[in-house]
């Protein structure tokens, strides 16, 4: 099996925290897309792709007659599981009735709404281009169209967010009808506007310990409303994880397609296309630069993408995949970790405890296969 990223790169204007590759750029729109389908044009596919994810920027742009022709494109070029998920990115503010049943009839059965935040006054700072109010409506137009497998995104960590106010927006979204969650921390890149006004002392980021009670609070509340967390971001009734999110923690075959799209071969091979649009598309499909997996390498994704699961290292597995692997190094270094109260190990399983999801980042630095 194998994934599919497209990557739209439009936005309406850059939100003040992302990093991702995007432009304000609308009339390159129509040539982007024909760009786009040749780009899918020219990929062979031997796998059976059973996840497409319209990623962005901001795919709920595309006009509603292009997310059609692309996914009919792709149909036709690749050999699709019966019941391949399809998801799609969406702005609250573009969800609106007619593109709902656009969207289905065109096969796209899985929503990502970028809510982001519950609070009018911290989606101004982000940048956002919707209210509370709107954020919240855009799912419950979504079910009314018959869509149910809906996942929301929240950001924690926000300067002026205040615990309480955390957990009540938490449980607004759980309670709205979604059926997944995807919570995470903010982060900030030197080239976003947030970051410069956090080095110009213009906002400021709350403590490490406000942040710590922020990320239990997620956990507590989500578990006790039947949402258990199975990445460190993300969390699900059970049976609506993300296929799509988890084939890249599995390390399944993906193929991205569209500006600084990412590719992975499955096994030792990665590449990615030119991270400017006009440069995409005059050449699209071509690969700017690649890069071929050490053994270290893969073993640092491996548990880079495992700890961050509820699954854990199976250390089993692990040896299994790396037989050649240095069984002191790790063994070393989870033990100090579960005398720490960090980790526990269930037959032989490792797994991060509570105490050790908020560290999880240090944690992984401390591991690396070196």
């Amino acid at each position: 099996m194998a994934g599919v990223y497209l990557h739209i790169p439009f936005c309406r204007r850059k939100c003040a925290y992302c990093d991702f590759y995007s432009v304000a750029r609308p009339a390159l729109m129509e040539p982007f897309i024909e760009a786009l389908k040749q780009e899918i044009r020219q990929t062979q596919i031997q796998e059976t792709v059973n996840t497409i994810y319209f990623g962005g920027g901001t795919p709920s742009m595309l006009p509603e007659n292009a997310i059609v022709a692309i996914l009919k494109l792709i149909s036709e070029q690749f050999e699709l599981s019966e019941n391949a998920e399809i998801t799609l990115e969406v702005n609250p503010e573009d969800v609106i009735a007619n593109r709902l049943k656009m969207w289905r009839e065109s096969g796209v059965n899985r929503l990502s709404i970028g809510l982001q935040s519950l609070d009018d006054n911290q989606l101004k700072q982000l940048k956002r281009n919707h209210s509370a109010k709107e954020a919240l409506k855009s799912i419950e137009l979504s079910l009314q169209s018959g869509f149910v497998n809906i996942s929301a995104d929240l950001i924690y960590g926000l300067p002026n967010l205040e615990l309480s106010h955390w957990e009540q927006s938490i449980r607004t979204v759980l309670n709205s009808g979604i059926t997944h969650l995807s919570a995470y921390h903010l982060s900030l890149e030197p080239n976003t506007l947030m970051f410069k006004q956090v080095k110009k002392n213009q906002i400021h980021l709350p403590e490490e310990e406000e942040s710590e009670n922020q990320f239990n609070a997620l956990f507590q509340i989500t578990e006790s409303r039947g949402f258990p967390w199975y990445e460190i971001s993300n969390f699900a009734k059970p049976g609506f994880e993300s296929k799509h999110n988890s084939a890249y923690w599995d390390g399944t075959q993906y193929y991205g397609f569209g500006p600084s799209a990412h590719s992975f071969d499955g096994n030792s091979i990665r590449r990615w296309n030119h991270s400017d649009i006009k440069a995409y598309i005059d050449n699209p499909g071509k690969v700017i630069s690649q890069e071929r997996l050490s053994q270290n390498d893969k073993i640092n994704d491996y548990l880079i993408t495992s700890i961050r699961t509820r699954k854990g290292i199976d250390i089993n597995d692990f040896y299994s995949r790396f037989p050649r692997t240095d069984t002191d190094y790790l063994a070393g270094k989870f033990n100090t970790l579960i005398n720490r109260g960090l980790m526990q190990n269930v037959d032989m399983v490792y797994r991060l405890k509570p105490s050790g999801l908020f560290l999880s980042d240090a944690i992984l630095k401390d591991i690396l296969y070196i």
